[in-house]
């Protein structure tokens, strides 16, 4: 039995989450611990960028925010101990695609001033959200009940 399990970038590959995770809890001992990454379907370049966000992909067959990731790994026999998002290009990110006319931020005067805005400033909307787990990228660490 193992203790921990990585896996990054993997569960939004999987059609059958649920399995997946049955069958990890099946080679991780009691209180083991798995450490995974995956895209954050809340964050807020999905929300701006739509389809022009690297996270939406062929072959992204589910997509998780943080309130189903917990909700998930409870029904699975899995305790959630810790989950983020330590992103760090989702403004920079909005930015660009603002800047070359790929989305429109007419109807977004904050957002737009923000990305019009000094990189003390960007970086500190950004820090704003990783910490309302609003970035591209969650990662999460959950422990075998």
């Amino acid at each position: 039995m193992a203790d921990v399990v990585i896996a990054f970038e993997v569960l939004e590959h999987i059609n059958d989450p649920k399995k997946f995770l049955h069958d990890l809890g099946n080679t991780i001992a009691k209180g083991g611990l798995l450490i995974m990454s995956t895209p954050n379907i809340d964050s807020l370049e999905i929300a701006c960028l739509g389809g022009l966000s690297d996270l939406i992909m062929f072959d992204h067959v589910r997509l998780y925010s943080p309130k189903s990731i917990k909700y998930l790994l409870n029904q699975e026999g899995w305790d959630l101990e810790l989950i983020e998002t330590p992103g760090l290009l989702d403004i920079e990110r909005i930015k660009n695609n603002f800047h070359t006319n790929l989305i429109d931020l007419a109807t977004d005067p904050a957002l737009r001033f923000i990305c019009d805005a000094d990189d003390a400033i960007m970086n500190q909307f950004q820090s704003f959200i990783q910490d309302q787990l609003l970035s591209s990228h969650m990662q999460f660490v959950a422990r075998k009940r």
